[in-house]
């Protein structure tokens, strides 16, 4: 674990994305059949049927340490999309002479799409958000950002409106997008030593 003077912030960024890197693309697949299921039984108790929605696995270029702003505007090879930001360093105050505590504000920001409706862009931001945090509940490594901090705590899960875009932005096929984030409080410790 890092106990060095430093903040740490863009460590434990880094370190978190990296284990969305690593292990996302495994449970999005794991859990789609469990998904299916899932959706199959909700659709099919309301008369609508099977909408065979599956969440998309997210490519290796699309995983970012920092907040990338420009991606609200990229093509559509973009998405779905991960970025992670650290960008609170909170010290609630101490009175250990030896060391400080910190509390980071670390956020895990998704974006997806669907070409076919609003109601599965929106199943998919809420399972690919439910599959960030599994896949950092799966293990301690995972769960210690490879041992960067001592854990992670619950995090707060906001998911926003879906809006409609064309494909090109101002001509293409219209698609729906929305976006979420998890923030996790990240406890990081100083030893002054």
């Amino acid at each position: 674990m890092d106990l060095s003077v430093r903040l740490g912030t863009e460590a434990i960024q880094r370190q978190a994305i990296l284990v969305l890197f690593n292990n996302l693309n495994e449970k999005i697949n794991f859990m789609n059949e469990t998904w299916s299921t899932e959706d199959d039984e909700f659709w099919s108790s309301m008369s609508r049927g099977n909408q065979e929605w599956f969440v998309e696995n997210i490519d290796e270029q699309n995983f970012y340490a920092g907040t990338i702003p420009s991606l609200i505007n990229s093509s559509i090879e973009n998405y779905p999309n991960v970025c992670s930001i650290c960008y609170i360093a909170n010290p609630p105050g101490s009175l250990d002479d030896e060391g400080e505590f910190y509390q980071n504000l670390l956020a895990i920001e998704v974006m997806v799409k669907s070409y076919n409706s609003e109601q599965e862009v929106n199943s998919r931001i809420q399972k690919t958000l439910d599959a960030i945090h599994m896949t950092f509940m799966d293990s301690l490594e995972n769960r210690t950002l490879n041992n960067t901090v001592p854990r992670l705590n619950a995090p707060r899960q906001t998911v926003g409106d879906v809006f409609i875009r064309r494909e090109k932005t101002n001509y293409g096929d219209k698609w729906y997008w929305q976006g979420g984030s998890l923030e996790y409080v990240v406890n990081k410790f100083v030893d002054f030593s």
